[in-house]
């Protein structure tokens, strides 16, 4: 599976046909991964690790430190390849399976490969959702749908399920992701870089990526249900600036409010000077040979059957640095090295965070099933936002790695922050490649956002690809 909501995307998680993707906001999870893939065509260079492959087992996820336990990692700690088993059980499984050496990406012994542990920081949710929550939250119900999966009803704003619980906490955890915290308008523009097994780094493509929430939103002096967003929960757009031959290519996906419905998606071809639909129906077919499927463009929430594996606490590099010349360069992670866009320690100190582990296996009705068996997320437990997670193949082989580094973005107008991706990787661990998109400037949110994507009733919508070339 793979954003601000289906945030994700903040790694959620821009593109356009061969060459464009980038982040959205964290709790737009499966937008965000296919924004990470759809900027990449992959070099299919073979080469699958002879060691045996990681396998889906509840009990890798299982086996980690419980949420609820004292155990903890003091902040100043240093993790080393010499001596990550100590503390393996506070590692992602995907970020275990790195650290073992079983694949061709792995963690590497020099000092930048160093994970040192800071004090863990508190979110500040955004006064008007924090409200919104407050108002609305004991309303809203999960709904079984035709299928097996669960529906979301008498949703209106903030968070939908304050302090879920069981029964169905998984779903109630993936539908928190899914409408966690998000402005109105989302700026983020992005580098994306392709890694093969030989290290030839290439940058694929540059541009910037607009998200918009559509509907219940949470931002003083906005409806919570514009009449311009009917039926949308979000739109995401990729615009892209760079290289020249696809100047100008544009990629919209609308997230119907509706979660059993499937997305909708539009490329703007400036060759021909108009847009083209895609279909989001095949749910395995690779869009033009990139490494992301029509899966990842739209959300399965109650188109899978959710486990709850856990509440566990896990690193993750939940707040990196805010030196600009460490965000907007590609000083923050490793390019050629044993493993490409693995945050180096100039990015930040890793935080233990409580997060809820979660799996989605898609039901049968869902084509995504013949590709995929198992898709497990890390959420945090306070922000909501999406911190990585493991992509399984029908056979239940270790297929995707995402890693994620997040930031803070604060809203200055109300308060609060925020949690959005600085960057994100993606490891194919079955075809030996990585995809590494990241921030290439200071992104922008509501107001401050370039005027020519700030008003969503002009910029969201299908209708306004039709302007770009005029």
């Amino acid at each position: 599976m793979s954003g601000a909501s289906d945030q994700a995307a903040m790694y959620c998680e821009p593109g356009a046909t061969d060459a464009c993707e980038a982040c959205g906001f964290c709790s737009a999870v499966r937008m965000r991964r296919a924004l990470l893939g759809l900027v990449v065509i992959f070099l299919s260079l073979g080469g699958e690790s002879h060691a045996a492959p990681a396998m889906f087992e509840r009990a890798n996820y299982t086996a980690m430190v419980s949420s609820g336990s004292s155990e903890t990692i003091e902040p100043g700690t240093q993790i080393t390849l010499g001596n990550w088993q100590h503390y393996k059980r506070y590692l992602p499984f995907g970020i275990q399976v790195l650290y073992s050496g079983q694949y061709l990406w792995h963690v590497g012994s020099t000092a930048d490969f160093t994970i040192t542990v800071g004090p863990a920081i508190d979110y500040e949710w955004p006064r008007q959702y924090l409200e919104d929550t407050e108002k609305y939250g004991d309303q809203t119900r999960l709904e079984k749908v035709e299928g097996g999966g669960y529906a979301i009803a008498n949703y209106v704003a903030g968070l939908p399920f304050p302090i879920p619980a069981q029964p169905n906490l998984a779903d109630k955890v993936d539908y928190n992701l899914r409408y966690g915290p998000s402005p109105t308008v989302f700026w983020w523009p992005w580098i994306s870089l392709a890694i093969d097994r030989f290290l030839n780094v290439r940058t694929t493509s540059e541009g910037t990526f607009e998200f918009y929430r559509l509907s219940h939103l949470s931002t003083p002096g906005v409806p919570i249900n514009p009449d311009y967003g009917k039926g949308y929960l979000n739109s995401q757009r990729s615009d892209v600036s760079a290289p020249e031959d696809i100047k100008y290519t544009v990629l919209m996906t609308l997230q119907p409010d509706d979660p059993t419905a499937l997305s909708e998606q539009y490329i703007y071809v400036p060759q021909i000077r108009r847009s083209l639909r895609s279909t989001t129906v095949g749910r395995c077919t690779y869009q033009a040979g990139i490494d992301s499927s029509t899966r990842d463009f739209t959300s399965d929430v109650a188109n899978s059957r959710a486990s709850l594996l856990g509440e566990v606490k896990i690193l993750a590099l939940a707040h990196s640095t805010k030196d600009p010349a460490v965000l907007y360069s590609l000083t923050g992670f490793h390019l050629k090295s044993s493993l490409s866009g693995w945050p180096t320690p100039a990015l930040g100190r890793w935080e233990v965070r409580n997060v809820y582990v979660i799996d989605y296996a898609p039901l049968p009705t869902n084509l995504a099933s013949k590709c995929f068996s198992h898709s497990v997320i890390y959420v945090d437990q306070d922000s909501w936002a999406y911190m990585g997670g493991e992509d399984y193949d029908v056979e239940g082989k270790l297929w995707k790695e995402y890693i994620n580094a997040n930031m803070e973005l604060p809203d200055k107008s109300q308060g609060g922050d925020y949690i959005i991706g600085h960057h994100g990787v993606t490891l194919n661990l079955k075809e030996n490649h990585v995809t590494v998109v990241t921030l290439a400037s200071a992104p922008k949110l509501d107001g401050d956002v370039p005027v020519e994507y700030r008003n969503a009733a002009d910029s969201a919508l299908p209708g306004s690809l039709l302007t770009i070339n005029k």
